[in-house]
């Protein structure tokens, strides 16, 4: 939630000056950016593009007001529905001698923020295109059209406020430039659902729109041990397709030092979505179960062959879903071992790999 009819912090600082004084610093804690609309540009080989467009003035308004209040600004948000041009962000239109290419329109806007408001964390809620335009990636956009039931997507990224300081200036020619603007311990992405997909005829051959196709480490790109400070990765969908989970636990390979991994693959049981019979026409749930069975065989498969494997929590959201239990236990056994943790209920969807299968 990124605003709100109900501002008691605000309406409690307009009463007097001692008051203001008390929740000044709570009120700019969290700050929210949204774009005001588009713009046309040419990039260095005069390919087309759109550009979500900030209101300079504002943005720079705002950064003054941080630096001459001396706040400390904790999150930013970036949320849009806006739809970026896609075709600049083809892969297959982009491929060449010279490999992916990329949008980088956002390198420097993304270095004033960190720059001046110092956040801690920052989320981006938009559709997926422009979330690979944000963050200067390619991602493959073909098959957009099957996907409809994925309008947003939302990428997370935290630091512990003692650690949130620059990290060593990199040039931003590769892409993904964010991940490296700070050392960043926590990642989540959320891909939303892909049900639309599995009405369409051999869906299974249909591409996704996600940056993990071109994640760093994976295409070459800057080398891996630049996320050396990466402890905690979440991975959640609805139903994604085998092949984009395979593709999500490559990027495993990319933290070298990661402690944890968390995922879902199912809707939860407060997501009604197998009982909707308008977003359930036309798909079988044979399919649905089918994919997600084959995702977590790719998740073992790629766990196995992370060099740190036995050391990795592993944590499966979808466990607690009445039904799921014994088929998940089935493709865990012999790979996986319950954590003894505490034996409460947040430790029951914890494992461990097992020693016998790092590879």
């Amino acid at each position: 939630m990124t605003s709100s009819d109900q501002k008691p912090l605000k309406s409690l600082s307009e009463t007097c000056r001692f008051l203001r004084a008390f929740c000044f610093e709570e009120l700019f804690k969290h700050a929210c950016l949204k774009p005001v609309g588009q713009t046309a540009y040419s990039s260095k080989d005069n390919e087309p593009a759109l550009l979500l467009v900030f209101n300079t003035k504002d943005v720079e308004d705002f950064l003054a007001f941080i630096l001459e209040n001396e706040l400390h600004v904790q999150s930013v948000a970036v949320v849009t529905q806006q739809n970026l041009y896609s075709q600049y962000l083809d892969i297959k239109s982009q491929m060449g001698e010279n490999g992916i290419r990329g949008c980088f329109a956002y390198s420097s806007f993304w270095r004033r923020i960190m720059d001046v408001a110092n956040p801690r964390s920052i989320t981006m809620c938009c559709p997926p295109t422009t979330l690979a335009s944000l963050i200067s990636c390619t991602i493959s956009v073909v098959d957009e059209g099957a996907f409809s039931d994925m309008p947003l997507h939302v990428l997370h990224l935290s630091c512990p406020q003692n650690t949130v300081q620059a990290q060593t200036p990199l040039p931003i020619t590769r892409g993904f430039d964010l991940f490296y603007l700070r050392p960043w311990t926590d990642f989540v992405l959320n891909e939303s659902s892909s049900l639309s997909v599995y009405r369409t005829y051999e869906y299974y051959l249909k591409s996704v729109p996600s940056i993990t196709r071109t994640f760093p480490g994976l295409c070459g790109q800057i080398p891996v041990t630049s996320m050396e400070n990466m402890r905690f990765f979440d991975y959640i969908a609805v139903f994604p397709l085998s092949e984009n989970v395979a593709y999500m636990a490559s990027v495993l390979h990319c933290f070298p030092n990661l402690e944890r991994f968390g995922i879902q693959l199912a809707p939860d049981s407060n997501n009604p979505v197998l009982y909707d019979r308008a977003r359930m026409m036309a798909i079988s749930p044979a399919d649905l179960w089918m994919e997600l069975d084959m995702g977590y065989k790719f998740v073992l498969e790629n766990l196995q062959l992370v060099e740190r494997a036995p050391l990795l929590k592993f944590e499966c959201f979808d466990y607690s879903v009445d039904g799921l239990q014994s088929s998940l236990d089935e493709i865990f056994q012999g790979t996986l071992t319950k954590d003894a943790g505490t034996g409460s209920s947040q430790t029951e969807n914890i494992w461990t790999m097992n020693p016998r299968h790092n590879m």
